[in-house]
């Protein structure tokens, strides 16, 4: 703690205003962190320390910290203040929060095979890019049967989120042949959603398996 009194005020009196506080801000320390200094050197000594010493002490620290508390926390939460500043007066450099932007695109959905009621559906980026986009957790899907898809959500059933982006979703057996369609859209760490996928339609036959890359309609 001595080290770093000192050091900080030392530099901050060179020029207060390049660290955004005032002069008569800096003068103020100087003055109690030399009080503190004085008085913290005389107690290392035997023969001048004495138990109303160590009380003066004990209170010049304190008034020492609460000022140079105030002080950090001006400085160290300045964004004009650069990192570089803090490092040279012993500031700790806080971490910035790690930015969770909304996701702005949607998935597309590959349908990889329909056997009995399963459904197994690959979601990818726009693009070429496989897999997740940066900065996606995962993904919500939903299921609709039906002639048409829903133009809005209360049409649609939730049927889970995913971190994986291949899965399979298990239909009752109790539901009937017929065109089943399918959405989805990408949830960042912070559960905020995306853009839903363009639906798709698939066909639930009769048949018990559809061969996988089957051609399935896009909802126009």
């Amino acid at each position: 703690m001595f080290g770093w009194s000192n050091n900080f005020a030392l530099k901050v009196q060179i020029d207060p205003s390049t660290l955004y506080i005032t002069p008569q801000q800096a003068t103020d320390y100087v003055a109690r962190n030399a009080m503190w200094a004085e008085l913290y050197l005389q107690c290392l000594a035997k023969d001048t320390r004495t138990r109303v010493l160590l009380q003066e002490r004990a209170a010049a620290q304190l008034a020492m910290l609460a000022m140079a508390k105030n002080l950090v926390a001006n400085i160290g939460t300045n964004p004009l203040v650069t990192d570089a500043q803090r490092t040279d007066l012993g500031i700790p450099i806080r971490k910035r929060p790690t930015p969770h932007p909304a996701p702005m695109i949607s998935p597309l959905i590959e349908v990889v095979s329909v056997v009995m009621r399963s459904v197994t559906v690959r979601l990818r980026a726009q693009g070429d890019q496989r897999g997740k986009p940066p900065l996606i957790s995962g993904a919500s899907f939903f299921s609709h049967m039906g002639e048409t898809a829903p133009e809005n959500i209360e049409g649609w059933k939730f049927e889970g989120s995913y971190t994986r982006t291949t899965f399979t979703i298990p239909f009752p057996p109790s539901t009937t042949a017929g065109t089943v369609w399918v959405t989805a859209f990408w949830f960042n760490s912070r559960a905020t959603s995306g853009p839903a996928a363009q639906p798709v339609s698939i066909n639930l036959p009769a048949a018990s398996v559809v061969p996988v890359g089957a051609k399935v309609k896009l909802a126009a």
